[in-house]
Formats: structure tokens, sequence, C-alpha cells
């Protein structure tokens, strides 16, 4: 029996090309609905993924990138009523913990 596992980190690429399979549907659309705003889209995102390969950049990055970018970038540590207390002005021992999120 023959073990997968060492490929499983390989990543998919169109062959002969350094570009993920993704980036060849904007081309298969351009084949099929000839326009050249198809063929311009086609090969800006073709260009975008290969600046992106060339960084070392995959699309699930980019996702992450997003999400980051669109919170601020920011993940707070601490629970919500934590920050409160220092932007409030409210004590801990105000809180009382046995009725916090019941209803």
């Amino acid at each position: 029996m023959s073990n997968y596992w060492p490929r499983t980190g390989k990543s998919y690429r169109i062959p002969g090309t350094p570009l993920p399979p993704q980036a060849g549907a904007p081309m298969v659309l351009a084949l099929f609905h000839f326009s050249w705003w198809t063929l311009a889209i086609a090969i800006g995102v073709c260009a975008v993924f290969g600046y992106a390969a060339y960084k070392n950049r995959t699309i699930l990055w980019a996702v992450r990138r997003m999400r980051s970018k669109m919170r601020s970038g920011v993940i707070a540590a601490r629970p919500r009523f934590y920050r409160q207390r220092f932007t409030f002005d409210q004590q801990l021992s105000d809180i009382d913990f046995r009725q916090w999120g019941k209803k």
C-alpha cells in the first residue's frame, strides 16, 4: 500500500504556469463568450494570481487578509465586559456573573 500523505502539502497549478486552477476560470469564460472585456478581465485575473504566486500567497490568505482589514485588523483577546470596564468606568465587581448572559 502506498502512502499519499507526503503529497498533501503540494498545491495544484495550471501546467506550465505558476497559476492556481482558479485563475483559469475567466480564461475558459473568455473562450466561450469572447469579447474584449472578458478577455481583459481574464488577463487581469491571471496577472493578479501570477503576482500572488510570485509573492507565495494563496486565495485563502487573501480572503483572511480581506476579512482582517474589514474588522480593522484587531481581534480583542478580552471579553466585551472586560473591555467596557475600561471604556465606561465600570467596575468588574459591579458585574453579576451569576446572572450574566441569562435572561
